[in-house]
């Protein structure tokens, strides 16, 4: 079970005057989780693989290198888009992953690669 939280506004068609705080309650259903802290072919997959292709696209559009990850580590939510679309670009036996979050939460986000894998427990307007 795991739990969303945000915002949203009264319309969804004219400019938000006021939004309410909202909270899902969720079941997820990710049958292999890619976790670069806990799995080490999940790591060996990031730092050869993935970062293979990353780092071409970074030399051809003149960017810096995205770092190897080591280990113990979950994956930077710097790098948690692209890492998302190189998974969708081919048939992967990963259908989520964990993503360290930068120092605003001490447990990783989980990220499920498909909207069907996420069913909806309860919805609450909240204070």
């Amino acid at each position: 079970m795991a739990y969303i939280g945000g915002k949203t506004s009264l319309s969804l068609i004219d400019k938000p005057k006021k939004t309410r705080n909202y909270l899902l309650t969720v079941e997820l259903d990710i049958k292999h989780m890619f976790d670069t802290k806990n799995d080490p072919q999940a790591l060996e997959f990031y730092n050869t693989q993935f970062l293979e292709r990353a780092n071409a696209l970074a030399a051809k559009y003149n960017k810096p290198k995205v770092p190897i990850l080591e280990p113990g580590n979950y994956v930077s939510f710097i790098y948690a888009d692209d890492l998302f679309r190189y998974f969708m670009s081919f048939e992967t036996i990963y259908d989520g992953m964990l993503v360290d979050e930068g120092g605003f939460s001490s447990y990783p986000a989980i990220v499920a690669f498909y909207g069907s894998q996420i069913k909806i427990l309860k919805r609450e307007i909240i204070s």
